[in-house]
């Protein structure tokens, strides 16, 4: 019983991952953030003392010999995560969730699921379906527009507090890949949109680039 108990203090005392990113980003200057496709690159980087790390569809893709453009799957997605989480030692994950992997109830399921893998924080994006890599496709990309992409990420949200009441704190990063086909102003809007639904991180992909 003693034994339980003084397990159950210790387990509440116990910082997530979700916590650990939040203290990283609430730290003064910038923060280097290692992109990894498997549990070895992820252990190589963490052993090589980064902060944060964040498993990349992209590269997890280029590891099934696909490319980024829609194949990989949530399950695939997950069960990568899974192993990363593992081989992280407690360095803070960011999964990359693409689009959620289909309609509303798809995004739901992956939240939940990269939150159960013990991923510190999700990126959901508002490409269309089926999605291209933003750094390969540039102005070829397409997104569904902004009242879709706000629908997607007030889901994703809501999939989150789901997630927290399940014990499985994370956060979300909402994401638009709009700044080369639609121009900075509508990329600074739908962040802005972002923000304002909850968001616990806004990334404009390309935002900087003239």
């Amino acid at each position: 019983m003693m034994l339980l108990f003084a397990a159950a203090i210790a387990q509440c005392g116990a910082i997530s991952a979700a916590g650990k990113l939040r203290a990283v980003l609430r730290a003064p200057g910038a923060v280097v953030c290692p992109g990894v496709h498997d549990a070895l690159s992820t252990k190589v980087f963490a052993e090589a003392d980064a902060q944060v790390l964040f498993l990349s569809g992209f590269g997890v893709s280029a590891c099934r010999g696909e490319p980024d453009a829609g194949i990989l799957t949530r399950i695939e997605m997950e069960e990568t995560a899974r192993q990363c989480v593992r081989a992280a030692g407690g360095v803070p994950l960011i999964v990359d969730g693409d689009t959620g992997f289909g309609g509303a109830s798809n995004l739901r399921r992956t939240v939940r699921g990269v939150a159960a893998a013990g991923a510190a924080a999700v990126s959901i994006e508002d490409q269309a379906f089926p999605k291209r890599c933003t750094f390969a496709a540039g102005t070829g990309v397409h997104v569904v527009d902004r009242e879709a992409a706000v629908a997607r990420v007030r889901a994703a949200l809501r999939a989150r507090d789901e997630a927290r009441d399940a014990g499985n704190d994370v956060l979300v990063i909402a994401r638009t890949d709009c700044r080369a086909a639609l121009g900075l102003e509508e990329a600074i809007a739908r962040c802005a949109a972002f923000e304002a639904l909850g968001a616990d991180i806004v990334y404009g992909a390309f935002a900087a680039c003239e």
